[in-house]
This record gives structure tokens, C-alpha cells and sequence, in this order.
């Protein structure tokens, strides 16, 4: 593997200069684990889905800022324990820019650690700093729950393991996260350029900018758009958002409860089943079962996916489906159409989840609507 000598932040790092090994590097990522690092993976929500963000406090958010995105691979080449860092912003059908920096770490995070986090100069002390954000692999193990705190906790135990010396080319820490309704305090003391807010603790991130002109070039990535008008000043737009995001007097959020209840038990919210669809005697309604025993109701939020399962039960009685319960309405709402040939979920399984969910509160925009 061919590699250049370059001074890297605080230190040295090899820049791999043969596309060949980046492209095997990035396509064995791509194989054991079938993640695409440069798909973030974020989702484009209605604006009517802010009021339903700002009152969960389940969810975290972190800013995004012009900080630099790197993937910090923790790995084996040629039987070698090796730390490499990939650029994520490239350009479109170019090979990433990959440096292999020195980082003594606990032996076992060798067995593959894949980290997201942001490259930055510290103004204060003139350092480099790399700021974890979100573990995808650990271990050899994608890290598939929803639950950003958990995620944290876990790159803070990798921080822990980490032996800072000389040679390690910057310093390394969690980013920060708030809730949404402190996003504005969060704004006003960070010292970087911030450009936009990312919420975790949906299945996929969502995404805000505060002004159009700093969206990532890439078709990778789908983002929201807070009040974009084109002339408008960068602090009048993230004033917009801060205000979009607070609550007000009369929204008070109560869902504490249901806060320690999720991330006691580790729960994933939106975890998804394999379930058999069937019609019911209601036209429009169809029915959930798992193994023969019914499950609930579908709930099904595209047209689109609605209009195939029509045609679909013109020929044929059931339809096997990935779903996951909602449980402010009571229903399961089907994210996709799966091979019929999947097995069902576990019957005992299915009833300790919904049991779980059913045991919490619902959010005030379901009880005011009830």
C-alpha cells in the first residue's frame, strides 16, 4: 500500500496515495457490513413534523458546523493494527483522501471500530481535535439502535481506551448534544461556523440547514430546508430555527417518563417485525398476523406503497411485511413489502414490545387530537 509522509493537525500522518487500495479499503467497508460511509442517511420530513420533534426529549441533536466529517477506521491491514481517517467530503467520482494515523487503543477495537465525527482547530488552544459523534461499527459489530445516548456512553468508553502520546495527531472528545429545546443555547456558545442541526433518535437522522447555500453537493445526502429565503442573513436564519425549536409556556414536555423508561430497557421505538397481511372484511383495512395470530391493525402512510399492496392482493391472499408498532395510535405502520418467503416474527416477542410501548404516555399532539 503506497503511502506519502505529510504533516497531519498536530503531527504527522501517511497519506495513502494508490486509488486502487482506497477503493479496496472502501469496498470492504461496503462488504462486511454493507454500509455506504458516505450515504448519511438522513430522511426529508414535512414541516409538520417539527412540533412532533420539539416535544420528545428522547431525541438529541448536534450541530453541524464547518468542521471537516471524517471516518476514523480502527482496523487490520496485513495482519498490522492500523488507524485510518477518511475524508467525507469528496467530490463525485473521485477516491476519498485516506491517512493512517498513529493511535495506540485497547487490542480488541482492532477487530473493526468505524466512528463518524468532525476534524476541527480549536481557536483557544490552536489544537486539532477530533469530535466523536456516532459509533456505526464496534468491535466487529454494527451498532444498530437508535439510542444516541447509548451510542454516546459507548464513544465515551472508547475515549477511555484511547493512550494519548506525542505521536497521536490530535486530541479526541465526544461532540456536544442537547435537546431540542436547548438547541439555542447550544447555537450561541459554540465557537465554530454553524451551518445547520442534526436530530438523532429517529431510525434515520434528520437533517436542518440554516441556509441553502451551505447543503453538501452530493447526491448522498437529503436535507430540510428551516424558512430559506434567499437574502436573508445567516443569523436571521438561525434565529428562525432556534425560535422554530423552543417551547413555549404552554408546552410544557412530559415526556420524561417515558425518556428514562426507553433508554433503562434500551428499547428502539421503531424496531420492525415480520408480519403477514391480510385483507379484512373492512374495505381499506388490512390486517397484521404473525404465525396465524393476529397482531393489530396496518397503518400504511404512502400512497405509494398502499397503491402496490392493492394490486398485490388482486392475485394473492396475504403479503408478507416489515412493520413496526406505533404506539400513540395503536396501529403498526408498514414500512415495506418483504419476500413471502421471510419467516414471522416471534409471536412472544412482538406482544412483550407492543406491551412495553402501550405502558408509555402518549405525546400531547396524539391527546389533544383523541
Amino acid at each position: 500500500m503506497d503511502t506519502v509522509k505529510i504533516t497531519f493537525c498536530n503531527s504527522n500522518g501517511f497519506s495513502i496515495s494508490n486509488i486502487r487500495s482506497k477503493t479496496k479499503i472502501i469496498n470492504s467497508i461496503k462488504e462486511r457490513y454493507n454500509l455506504d460511509i458516505f450515504n448519511n442517511n438522513n430522511r426529508i420530513y414535512n414541516d409538520y413534523i417539527l412540533d412532533i420533534l420539539k416535544k420528545n426529549k428522547y431525541l438529541l441533536c448536534c450541530l453541524i458546523t464547518t468542521a471537516r466529517p471524517y471516518i476514523m477506521y480502527i482496523t487490520k491491514i496485513y495482519n498490522d493494527n492500523v488507524c485510518l481517517l477518511i475524508d467525507l467530503k469528496i467530490k463525485d467520482n473521485f477516491a476519498p483522501n485516506i491517512i493512517a494515523v498513529p493511535l495506540s487503543i485497547d487490542y480488541d477495537y482492532y477487530k473493526e471500530t468505524i466512528i463518524l465525527g468532525d476534524l476541527y482547530k480549536n481557536p483557544k488552544t490552536y489544537k486539532w481535535e477530533y469530535l466523536l459523534e456516532k459509533c456505526i461499527v464496534v468491535k466487529g459489530r454494527t451498532f444498530n439502535s437508535n439510542n444516541q445516548l447509548k451510542n454516546l456512553n459507548i464513544c465515551n468508553d472508547i475515549i477511555k481506551n484511547i493512550g494519548f502520546n506525542i505521536l497521536t495527531p490530535f486530541n479526541i472528545r465526544l461532540k456536544e448534544f442537547c435537546s431540542i429545546s436547548e438547541i439555542g443555547a447550544l447555537v450561541n456558545k459554540n465557537q465554530q461556523h454553524n451551518l445547520g442541526v442534526k436530530i438523532y433518535g429517529l431510525k434515520t437522522t434528520v437533517v436542518y440547514y440554516f441556509n441553502k447555500k451551505y447543503i453538501p453537493n452530493s447526491k448522498y445526502t437529503s436535507v430540510k430546508l428551516i424558512n430559506y429565503k434567499l437574502k436573508r442573513s445567516l443569523q436571521e436564519d438561525k434565529d428562525d430555527l432556534i425560535k422554530t425549536f423552543s417551547l413555549t409556556e404552554g408546552e410544557n414536555n412530559d415526556n420524561d417518563d417515558n425518556l428514562i423508561k426507553i433508554i433503562e430497557n434500551d428499547i428502539d421505538i421503531e424496531r420492525e417485525f415480520t408480519l403477514k397481511m391480510k385483507k379484512s372484511s373492512t374495505y381499506g383495512i388490512f390486517e397484521l398476523f404473525s404465525n396465524n395470530n393476529k397482531i393489530g391493525i396496518s397503518r400504511v402512510t404512502t400512497i405509494e406503497l398502499q397503491n402496490n399492496l392493492i394490486e398485490i392482493f388482486k392475485k394473492r391472499t396475504h403479503i408478507s411485511v416489515s412493520a413496526y408498532y406505533n404506539y400513540n395510535f395503536d396501529k403498526w405502520n408498514v414500512e415495506k413489502i418483504v419476500d413471502d418467503s421471510a419467516i414471522d416474527s416471534n409471536v412472544v416477542e412482538i406482544n412483550n414490545h407492543v406491551e412495553f410501548l402501550k405502558g408509555l404516555s402518549k405525546s400531547n399532539y396524539v391527546l389533544e387530537n383523541c
